[in-house]
C-alpha cells in the first residue's frame, strides 16, 4: 500500500506543480490587470497623467533594467502635480517619480517561479504604461505583457497575456484565446 501511494504521488507531483504555477500566473496577471485598471480610474478621476512602471526593488523609483520585468514589483504614480503649470512642464510628465508627484501604489516583487516580458519583442521588456488624464494609453499601439514560467516562455499553455489597448482598456488572455486573436495586436 505504501509503495502504491508513493508511486501515485510521484506520478501526480509534476502535474500538481504545473497546476500551482498556473494558479500563481493567473493570480499575478489578474493583480497586474487590476493595478492598471486602478491607474486608469485614478487618471480619469483626477485628470492627471498616471504611470505604472517596473519598480527598483525596495525603492519608489521606476526601473529601466531591460533584464527585469514587473515580477520585481511596480509603482503607480501621477506623473504631474495637480498644480501643473507651464514651468512645471519641464520636470513633469517624464515617467520618473519625484517628490512633487503623488505615489498611488508600491508593490513588492514576487518570489514565484515566473517572469514578465514584453510581447512579441522581449528586448523592450515592459516599458512603463502611461495613462492620460482622459483614461487613454499613451503608447503607439497596444501594450502587451506576457507572464510565463521563468524557465520557459515559449508557447506554454499557462502563459497569460495582459493587453492594454490604446483606449486604456485592459484584458488578460490565455495562450489559447490569444492565439486566436488576429496578428498585429501586440506591437
Amino acid at each position: 500500500v505504501v509503495a502504491i501511494a508513493t508511486l501515485i504521488t510521484a506520478l501526480a507531483l509534476p502535474s500538481f506543480n504545473i497546476f500551482i504555477q498556473s494558479f500563481q500566473i493567473d493570480r499575478y496577471a489578474a493583480n497586474l490587470r487590476g493595478t492598471i485598471n486602478n491607474a486608469r480610474q485614478q487618471a480619469l478621476r483626477t485628470g492627471l497623467e498616471t504611470v505604472v512602471c517596473k519598480r527598483i526593488p525596495l525603492q519608489n523609483a521606476c526601473s529601466t533594467n531591460v533584464g527585469m520585468g514587473y515580477e520585481a514589483g511596480w509603482i503607480v504614480f501621477h506623473d504631474q502635480t495637480a498644480a501643473f503649470t507651464a514651468t512645471a512642464a519641464l520636470t513633469d510628465r517624464n515617467r520618473i517619480f519625484d517628490a512633487t508627484e503623488t505615489l498611488i501604489q508600491a508593490t513588492d516583487g514576487t518570489t514565484a517561479n515566473f517572469r514578465t516580458q514584453s510581447f512579441p519583442v522581449a528586448s523592450t521588456n515592459n516599458p512603463p504604461i502611461v495613462i492620460s488624464g482622459q483614461g487613454l494609453s499613451l503608447a503607439n499601439g497596444n501594450v502587451c505583457i506576457m507572464v510565463c514560467a521563468t524557465n520557459n516562455c515559449s508557447a506554454m499553455p499557462n502563459n497569460r497575456y495582459i493587453i492594454v489597448s490604446q483606449s486604456g482598456h485592459v484584458r488578460v488572455e490565455t495562450q489559447a484565446s490569444f492565439a486566436g486573436v488576429a496578428s498585429g495586436v501586440c506591437q
